[in-house]
């Protein structure tokens, strides 16, 4: 090999990052918030198992199954770090216009932060199945993170809804006036 392809090879390992190198999961997702149905890890072997993780337990959907509530587990991702007691979640229904259907209250462990994890209960009155919505975390007016999911209607659901307008359609009594 000459020297000048030595000497190419050699920058090239010089300015190339380390493979260690990873970046930290609040700069991969900012803006964002990762929803899991699986409850998050409170630690990870490095970031780069953390980032792997949430990319693997985000949920663009999620279904109720057999119960009449779902316990939702989110992590919202800044740009940068605020500082505040208080944050607030508020989920919109997008299914048709934009409708408001709850707004709650998450209270950070620590005052100045990046990321914010929390949980919510979901409950199949208030979130109705087959439904779209829009995630946001807000600070006063700001909105920090944000992200879409959606409610499925699991098979068993759909199961049992198929059965009960089955029995309706066989009863059904057809009234064509007096004569």
């Amino acid at each position: 090999m000459t020297r000048l392809g030595l000497l190419s090879v050699a920058l090239v390992f010089l300015w190339a990052p380390p493979t260690s190198y990873a970046r930290k999961p609040a700069d991969v997702f900012k803006g964002r918030v990762i929803v899991s149905t699986k409850r998050f890890p409170t630690a990870f072997k490095s970031d780069r198992a953390f980032t792997r993780y949430l990319k693997k337990v985000h949920r663009k959907w999620v279904e109720y199954g057999d119960q009449k509530s779902l316990d939702l587990e989110f992590m919202a991702f800044f740009k940068k770090r605020y500082g505040s007691t208080e944050f607030t979640g508020m989920i919109f229904d997008v299914t048709g216009p934009r409708t408001l259907v709850e707004t709650f209250s998450i209270y950070p462990q620590q005052r100045t932060t990046r990321v914010l994890a929390s949980n919510i209960k979901l409950t199949k009155e208030t979130f109705p199945e087959e439904r779209r919505y829009y995630f946001v975390v807000t600070l006063g007016q700001t909105i920090l993170a944000e992200t879409n999911f959606a409610i499925k209607e699991s098979a068993h659901s759909r199961a049992k809804r198929k059965a009960a307008e089955r029995e309706a359609k066989k009863t059904r009594t057809y009234d064509f006036g007096e004569r």
